[in-house]
Order: C-alpha cells, then structure tokens, then sequence
C-alpha cells in the first residue's frame, strides 16, 4: 500500500501526529493552534461527512516549480505528501464532485469543479488557470 510521507511535518520526532478526530479538535479548536494539511483537511472531511456530503481523502504529490521556491528541475514531488478532499452530494449540483483543499495555504481559496479532459479548465476568483489531465497510469494530474 501506498504511504503517505509524513517527515516534513514532524518536529524531530519519529511518531506520526495523531489524526484521531478528538485529537483534531481539540488541537485546531480547543486550543486553536494551526495544523498541517492532513490535520486541517481531516477536521474539515469530519464536518462534510456530518452534513451529509460524501467525501473521500485523497493523496497527492504537489508541483515544485520555481514560483514555489525550488531552484532545481520544475516538476511534481517524488512522493505524495499532500492531502485534499473529494466532495459529492452537494445540493443543486447534480452528480458533480469537487476538490477541496483547506490546508494547502495558498489559491484556490474556492472548491474546484473536478472534471477531467477537454474543457476542464477553470479559473479561480483569484485568477488561478487549473486544469486536469488523466494519465496513463490512472493518475490525474
């Protein structure tokens, strides 16, 4: 199975943080301390799902191009060290998913219309051009 890497977050330590729901809440509410995308975007998949929307966690690898600091080869992180939200169910919006993403820190500060292909691309209210492409490994990208 495939893991997801968790060492950037971790302060010196080897134990991975705890993602149990009391554990998030009482870090990002109670004592309102920020998080990391997997604590944040965990939190926020505990609300949709008790509001009914169908949410799945996904893992993903984020693009590195110079615009993000990297001053090596632009291209995406070798393994996947990000998370984000899959969301169905949304009402008046048919069978429509969306990618969320509340922990990343950066645009898109809106969900994304997940659609994949030819005229897939999408411009945020912040002016951000985003699209998907299907790979041939059953990746999107």
């Amino acid at each position: 199975p495939t893991h997801l890497h968790l060492s950037q977050h971790l302060a010196g330590g080897d134990a991975a943080p705890s993602l149990s729901p009391s554990r998030l809440q009482e870090k990002l509410l109670a004592r309102r301390h920020g998080g990391n995308c997997f604590e944040l975007n965990g939190l926020f998949a505990l609300l949709l799902r008790d509001i009914g929307l169908e949410t799945l966690l996904l893992q993903c690898r984020v693009w590195t191009g110079r615009e993000r600091g990297n001053r090596g080869k632009p291209g995406y992180r070798r393994h996947p060290t990000h998370l984000l939200l899959l969301v169905g169910g949304v009402q008046g919006e048919g069978n429509a998913r969306f990618l969320v993403d509340v922990g990343f820190g950066e645009p898109p500060l809106g969900p994304l219309r997940y659609s994949v292909g030819e005229g897939s691309e999408q411009v945020t209210a912040e002016g951000m051009r985003s699209r998907m492409v299907q790979l041939g490994d059953g990746m999107v990208q």
